[in-house]
């Protein structure tokens, strides 16, 4: 009888193909109207588990999906997280800029 395996068997990134998308680079707010980033990718884990991946200042957050509480012109958070450095406007747009130019690379080989 084998062991069970601990942690995930496969993982994906996932990006859309139209920037900015329904999800990604949609500027991100905790639960306390924080801004805290950028939406970089979804992530997919099998088992099944998705996350966002917030590009924040100097570090990137993995967000369990189920902690988003809406998705409009910004993605509200159920939570407060409190690792997260707040972005200003500028920020944000650079690093939407950084994601795009990320997404380019990934694109054109």
């Amino acid at each position: 009888m084998c062991p069970k395996e601990k942690g995930p068997v496969l993982e994906a990134e996932l990006y859309e193909l139209n920037v900015p998308g329904s999800l990604i680079l949609k500027e991100v707010m905790d639960s306390k109207a924080k801004r805290i980033g950028v939406v970089r990718c979804v992530k997919l884990t099998f088992p099944p588990k998705v996350e966002l991946i917030i590009k924040g200042l100097d570090m990137e957050i993995p967000i369990d999906y189920k902690n988003v509480s809406k998705v409009g012109t910004v993605i509200q958070l159920k939570t407060k997280i409190p690792v997260a450095e707040e972005c200003d406007t500028n920020e944000i747009i650079r690093l939407q800029e950084e994601i795009k130019n990320e997404m380019k690379e990934l694109y054109s080989g």
